[in-house]
């Protein structure tokens, strides 16, 4: 049986897989400096190989089942003794291998190419098997697999009902698949119904009574709860221990699965239906027909329908939001992997990781985090040698923190490395030609800002991993995306942090209404530093017609923003109308507008085709009077 890309369970396969790939992945990162896997990494690197490869054998996937296969009886033959000696850093390096290689297979039938074995991968998984047999160990079954002891004292008969998920079709396949995958980690004694792959009319049976299993083991119900668990499309577990001697069935323990797997599609859907929701229910409030009712219990219907919806609002908000764990757990690998290739000696302390955001913004960080790991790891610390003659532990760090205030994450990556060389940066800069006047006057960071243009490197060579002047930039761009930000802190030899800021989420702002001549502009209030009105004796112009704006000791540059989108009927005079201060990354500017409308939270729509081209716009929504109202990119502004 075979299963199509966009088919519902390709996507739950892909998504479970890659859960379990992470997994995977962490539990060996986790045992870098141990000379042994522990018993119980051991058996969960186990089940993991044993769930992919039932699953991957199901989306009749071969190259990954086939190769889970292997690494599953590798892991087999670790579990059947503590006598076994072996390097626990060369497996982790073969399985680690394995792991790039099924994502990559995944992506590769994605892109519907055929599947390809590792046939280099296949012969070390072989090499490190062979080696494993040779070695003396305590004597097993034929089949590799340590079993439970039908006979031990310590064994329980179980009954197991397990529920699989709704809709998921082919029940009694489901069935099939979950006995085949725990047939050699239970003693299975019966099972119902009994004739699943004969008779297709079992699947309906399944799908309203369940399938039941009767079996012995000397594993507690919360690892038999794991290993039913791990398998694909089970929605619930009922596990009742039998008493053998009267044959009689006590509840012991109901295991629920509380979740459920939704598409990302569906999420989006949500939140849109729930936007114009929000839009309609304001226009609704701010009829003025409405707002002249003077009814109390239209009232108190009108807040209950205020309140019902910033609930539901907050709600599939809260369904949208994502861990930074998953991301935050793939620098592991990016500085295990590099600090071995530099021969250096690197640990990764992570602070925060349960901070949620976004899934649209989480999917924008990913490259820049990326980036910034990497170049901590090749340019901010330094080797062995060079730290002990500073003074230093040999073993340099890295920290990735996150924390949330108001309505942003600040992201913080910090290495105690050699730091930035203002020097060497400034040198660069001028020899790019990104210095104008060299005599003048520059800030650490402005300095420190050079190095996020494109093509800006320090580096003399270039490696694997640097030197050609690209990554830095993308980071600043794909942060831009999101309405991000980036600033730099760093001093010599003590090592360099840089703090990104992030929205918690793109999907709703709340922002400030302003008019300029018949348009509606919104500014989202997170870069909103003050109001106020000025007077013409506060308007300065330089020879070539640049405006700037005095304010307490301070100038600042003005941005008329009907000048700025040739807009008619709008105000001149800036006594006449208001200035707005924002700021990005400690830069300042002055916007100048015709007047406020208020704050306002609104719901973030894409520019419509025909407005992709136009700079300094993020977006547009929909006001409560129903006016259409352009949201201002301040970060482009500035």
């Amino acid at each position: 049986m075979t299963f199509g890309i966009s088919d519902p369970m390709f996507e739950l396969f892909i998504s479970e897989t890659n859960e379990l790939l992470t997994e995977l992945e962490l539990i060996l990162i986790s045992n870098e400096d141990k000379r042994q896997f522990s018993k119980d990494d051991i058996d969960n690197i186990f089940r993991i190989m044993h769930t992919i490869k039932g699953s991957s054998a199901m989306m009749s996937i071969k190259s990954i089942s086939e190769t889970a296969h292997l690494l599953e009886s590798l892991f087999s033959l670790l579990r059947e003794s503590n006598c076994i000696d072996y390097d626990c850093s060369e497996i982790s390096d073969i399985v680690l291998e394995a792991i790039d290689y099924f994502r990559a297979e995944i992506i590769s039938i994605q892109q519907c190419n055929e599947q390809k074995l590792n046939q280099s991968l296949i012969e070390k998984i072989n090499n490190s098997f062979e080696k494993l047999k040779s070695t003396p160990r305590e004597s097993s079954d034929k089949t590799g697999i340590k079993k439970d002891n039908a006979d031990d004292e310590n064994c329980l008969t179980y009954r197991a009902i397990i529920y699989f998920v709704d809709d998921c079709g082919m029940e009694n396949i489901r069935a099939f698949t979950l006995l085949n995958n725990i047939k050699d980690l239970f003693n299975i004694k019966l099972y119902k119904p009994s004739d699943i792959l004969e008779n297709n009319n079992t699947a309906a049976e399944i799908k309203k009574n369940g399938f039941e299993l009767i079996f012995t083991t000397n594993k507690n119900e919360k690892e038999i709860y794991d290993i039913i668990n791990s398998n694909l499309f089970i929605k619930n577990i009922n596990i009742q221990i039998m008493q053998e001697k009267s044959q009689k069935y006590y509840s012991y323990n109901s295991f629920k699965q509380n979740f459920i797997s939704v598409s990302v599609h569906k999420l989006d859907k949500l939140l849109d239906l729930v936007g114009e929701l929000v839009t309609t229910e304001a226009m609704v409030i701010q009829n003025e027909d409405v707002q002249r009712l003077d009814n109390r219990n239209f009232q108190k219907a009108i807040n209950q329908l205020k309140k019902i919806t910033n609930e539901l609002q907050d709600t599939v908000m809260s369904i949208r939001m994502v861990s930074l764990s998953y991301i935050f757990q793939q620098m592991q690998r990016i500085v295990r992997d590099m600090s071995r290739k530099l021969n250096k000696k690197v640990t990764l302390e992570i602070i925060g990781e349960e901070t949620e955001v976004d899934k649209n913004v989480i999917e924008n960080i990913s490259d820049p985090l990326i980036h910034l790991i990497r170049n901590a790891v090749d340019h901010g610390i330094e080797t062995p040698d060079q730290r002990i003659q500073k003074g230093k532990n040999e073993t340099g760090k890295i920290t990735l923190e996150a924390k949330t205030i108001g309505n942003n994450v600040y992201i913080f990556v910090k290495d105690d490395g050699r730091g930035l060389d203002k020097e060497k940066i400034l040198k660069k800069a001028i020899s790019l030609g990104l210095i104008k006047d060299q005599k003048q006057e520059l800030t650490e960071k402005e300095i420190y800002s050079f190095i996020f243009k494109p093509g800006f490197t320090t580096k003399d060579e270039v490696s694997e991993f640097s030197g050609r002047g690209v990554g830095m930039d993308i980071v600043l761009k794909d942060l831009e995306k999101i309405n991000g930000s980036i600033t730099i802190e760093s001093e010599k030899d003590k090592g360099t942090t840089f703090i990104l800021k992030i929205p918690l989420t793109l999907a709703i702002l709340n922002c400030m209404a302003v008019n300029v001549g018949n348009t509606t502009f919104t500014i989202p209030t997170s870069f909103v530093v003050e109001c106020f009105r000025l007077t013409k004796d506060n308007l300065i112009i330089d020879p070539d017609g640049n405006e700037f704006v005095y304010i307490r000791g301070n100038v600042y540059p003005l941005v008329r923003i009907n000048k700025l989108f040739s807009i008619t009927n709008a105000v001149e005079e800036i006594d006449q109308g208001i200035v707005i201060m924002v700021q990005n990354d400690d830069k300042n500017i002055a916007i100048f507008v015709d007047r406020l409308i208020g704050e306002q939270q609104i719901v973030v729509k894409p520019l419509p085709k025909y407005l992709h081209n136009v700079n300094r716009l993020m977006g547009l929504s929909i006001l409560g009077d129903g006016t259409v109202s352009l949201i201002l990119d301040i970060s482009k502004l500035i």
